[in-house]
């Protein structure tokens, strides 16, 4: 089943934006209280690549594609979610709790949300945020676990100007939010990341 399709356009006030960044408190907030005001929306996200996206290189993908090279076409996630299975303890720890709830019996097959607080490597942390729906499919005979999940890429700024959907809030980057959705108007464009991938279950469940 497929995540939200919050479909944020591009509003046309990003003056208004300027005049009022509405960060949350925080590091980014602070910065960005500063550069907002000062930068046009294209500068803002080039700076943001630099200081934020340089060092992950999934994300900074995932950022192209939203900015230039998908123009809404899906983005295949098989092999990332694979290597998010491998490399990130906080889809496996959730996993885990999810396959042996305690107190009750294995669970062959189900689905959760995986808040964007659960990861540990920031890579996949920005490059799928929180995701709506994550599926999960075990085969114990077979010692294997399949998961999949098909999740909207999309920025979610809030101000009074752009439809309020559950699941926003006002985030210590609102304003670069507000940015990448003005883009729209030029060029970048949502899509659906869609994929799946399966994995020892003994790789999930080890300490």
């Amino acid at each position: 089943m497929p995540g939200v399709n919050h479909a944020h356009k591009a509003s046309g006030r990003y003056a208004d934006v300027q005049a009022n960044p509405n960060n949350a408190p925080g590091f980014f907030g602070f910065m960005l209280d500063k550069a907002c005001p000062l930068t046009s929306p294209a500068g803002l996200v080039g700076l943001a690549k630099q200081a934020m996206f340089s060092d992950k290189p999934i994300a900074l993908k995932h950022l192209d594609a939203y900015l230039t090279t998908g123009k809404g076409a899906d983005f295949v996630e098989d092999d990332n979610i694979k290597d998010w299975l491998t490399r990130d303890a906080g889809i496996r720890r959730r996993l885990k709790r999810e396959i042996f709830p305690p107190g009750k019996k294995p669970k062959g097959e189900g689905h959760f949300f995986f808040d964007q607080s659960e990861y540990e490597v920031e890579d996949f942390h920005f490059a799928f945020g929180s995701i709506d729906r994550v599926d999960f499919q075990v085969d114990f005979s077979q010692d294997t676990v399949r998961v999949w999940f098909q999740d909207r890429y999309e920025w979610h700024p809030v101000y009074p100007f752009y439809d309020f959907q559950a699941g926003d809030g006002v985030r210590e980057t609102n304003c670069l939010h507000a940015a990448l959705v003005e883009l729209k108007s030029s060029g970048a464009a949502d899509f659906w990341m869609k994929g799946q991938a399966e994995v020892a279950l003994s790789q999930i469940v080890k300490p």
